[in-house]
């Protein structure tokens, strides 16, 4: 199996694990634990991908993969945003009921910010493929 699937198959078959034992421990009313779970669940992620050999791809193959990412997150800012902005010209007042103003106000600021960072993610996926120094450390094979 190449890298690159056994990263997938790692990733997707931790995901199915957290998610049952979650389940599990939020059916015997522990409601604290799945966070815990979950934090440690990134965390050895994050240990078993290092471990993992690293994957061979061209120049190319990584750039394209950089643009690929960038667009992808720029359009889900974009979709983001016209979300915001339709619920904002289709809200009406009883959507908030029992909610306080800061409440409100601090929830679409939230939504604002999770945009921006999508669209943050873009730029710096673009200017990642466009720097040279990316390509040719891949090229020189150093």
């Amino acid at each position: 199996m190449s890298p690159e699937k056994s990263r997938i198959v790692v990733l997707l078959c931790g995901s199915f694990a957290v998610v049952a034992l979650n389940y599990r421990l939020v059916t015997t009313g522990h409601y604290r634990l799945p966070l815990f779970v979950f934090l440690a669940f990134v965390l050895a992620i994050t240990f078993i991908f290092r471990k993992l050999p690293a994957t061979n791809k061209s120049s190319d193959e990584i750039r394209r993969n950089l643009l690929k990412a960038s667009s992808g997150f720029r359009r889900l800012g974009f979709i983001g945003a016209f979300g915001i902005a339709a619920y904002i010209l289709t809200a009406s007042r009883d959507d908030f009921k029992g909610f306080s103003t800061w409440g409100i106000v601090l929830l679409f600021l939230w939504g604002g910010f999770v945009v921006w960072c999508y669209f943050w993610a873009a730029k710096w996926y673009r200017r990642k493929a466009d720097t040279p120094s990316v390509i040719a450390k891949h090229e020189g094979g150093k």
